[in-house]
């Protein structure tokens, strides 16, 4: 925020703005940068999930996939902005953007989807996961779209890995799978009645960077749960 500001400040001083110091590309990076950041706790969260987590858990990790979702939206808007929206650059990083983006809503609509199933509804799970296979089928679409630059660009911390491409892609076969064994146990076990997409409960989004946050969290994303070994024993 103060970084901003003093770019903001400096800009207003200078009678010749190039691009880079104007509001539209400080608040792209802004965003960018907020998305970042976003996507961090959420790799954190997510990695402390495991059969015992409750449905609670998997809600607040999608809320949060939405958050990030919407804050790349909000830098993809910045980069749209008429004054710089015809640089290379732009254009690159919107792409970008939208991908991850695209990525993020479907990720959420999975996690909802593991929610759902924690809590016995498997109709709405059903209907979810194919709701996710094509938000997942559209985001890889896009992102091939914009060629091999785009598809090599990593999600989050460059540490991951991960393409946004090959992130879609494993995505999108553990959706299959689960999808698969869900339709079968629910035709053979379950028998419960399969919602109409539009029946589904809205996946608010949480911006955990921009934001005061209320509320309580879930038992095991307390501090105390998050503490890593290799630190605790650290004097």
């Amino acid at each position: 925020k103060q970084i901003e500001e003093v770019l903001k400040k400096a800009s207003t001083k200078s009678n010749a703005i190039t691009s880079d110091l104007t509001d539209a590309t400080l608040n792209m990076c802004k965003y960018m940068c907020l998305a970042q950041g976003q996507i961090c706790l959420y790799e954190v969260l997510k990695q402390k999930l495991n059969a015992s987590s409750s449905a609670g858990a998997y809600t607040l990790i999608a809320q949060i996939a939405v958050g990030a979702a919407e804050l790349y939206d909000k830098a993809l808007k910045s980069s749209q902005e008429t004054v710089i929206k015809f640089n290379e650059s732009s254009k690159m990083y919107g792409s970008h953007f939208k991908s991850l983006s695209m990525l993020f809503k479907a990720r959420a609509e999975y996690l909802q989807s593991m929610a759902e199933r924690k809590s016995g509804e498997y109709g709405s799970e059903i209907t979810r996961l194919r709701r996710c296979t094509e938000m997942t089928r559209e985001a890889i679409d896009f992102t091939k779209s914009n060629g091999k630059q785009s598809a090599k660009i990593v999600v989050g911390p460059s540490s991951l890995g991960k393409s946004a491409l090959d992130t879609m892609k494993s995505l999108k076969v553990t959706i299959k799978h689960r999808l698969n064994d869900v339709v079968n146990e629910n035709a053979t076990i379950y028998h419960e009645k399969i919602p109409e997409d539009g029946m589904l409960q809205k996946i608010e989004g949480k911006d955990m960077m921009s934001a005061t946050i209320s509320g309580t969290l879930p038992d095991e994303f307390l501090p105390q749960s998050l503490a890593r070994p290799m630190f605790a024993s650290v004097d």
